[in-house]
């Protein structure tokens, strides 16, 4: 997964009126393909207004059609399960549900994997 800051389109939209950037200079810069000063404000502007940065971090995605669901795995003990029927997201700890989300934005998503990558990595540092 590459870097990116992801940021629903009423945002980005307003982000582009507000700097009078165009969706391409947006993209660009919440992509990290440009790295100049208005990049780096623009990705700072879109932390701001609730974008979420991707961690460009391994992990694995299982997909099983049969029963449309994903599961996301970032360690031994953390992942999340996706499953498409119902828009449920369940985040698992140690074979333990520790929450569901029901139909979360895609915002809200990264957000759960930034959340699971987060433990994945505290729980591995304290072993």
């Amino acid at each position: 997964m590459e870097r990116q800051i992801f940021l629903d389109r009423t945002a980005k939209a307003k982000i582009c009126v507000d700097f009078n950037v165009s969706n391409v200079t947006l993209w660009s810069a919440l992509t990290f393909k440009t790295n100049s000063s208005l990049a780096r404000m623009l990705r700072k502007v879109a932390i701001e207004r609730g974008g979420i940065e991707n961690s460009p971090k391994n992990f694995q995605t299982i997909h099983n059609t049969s029963e449309r669901s994903m599961t996301q795995v970032f360690s031994d003990r953390v992942k999340l399960e996706v499953f498409f029927e119902t828009g449920q997201v369940v985040f698992v700890v140690d074979d333990q549900q520790l929450s569901t989300i029901e139909n979360p934005t895609m915002t809200d998503f990264y957000g759960l994997q930034n959340n699971a990558i987060s433990l994945a990595e505290k729980l591995m540092a304290s072993e």
